[in-house]
């Protein structure tokens, strides 16, 4: 099985073919260097992502829309 792809448009040609070896290690150092970064981000503990869940649950029991609680808890949808 080919590991890449590749399609011509101009002349709508697809070409199946393996991945080369400096394709090969370069895939392989962007994967370290994602891992390096995604270790590098914090973690939010179990219990706070409760109590936030539990203060958006009561908020809107109050009648706030799900957005407005997220807004007041400081929580940004990316």
């Amino acid at each position: 099985m080919s590991d890449i792809i590749e399609f011509n448009y101009e002349t709508g040609e697809t070409t199946m073919r393996d991945y080369t070896e400096a394709e090969i290690s370069v895939n392989e150092e962007v994967s370290i260097q994602v891992d390096e970064i995604l270790s590098q981000i914090p973690v939010a503990d179990q219990s706070v992502v409760d109590n936030l869940q539990s203060a958006i649950d009561k908020l809107t029991s109050l009648g706030l829309t799900e957005a407005e609680a997220k807004a007041i808890a400081g929580i940004r949808e990316i």
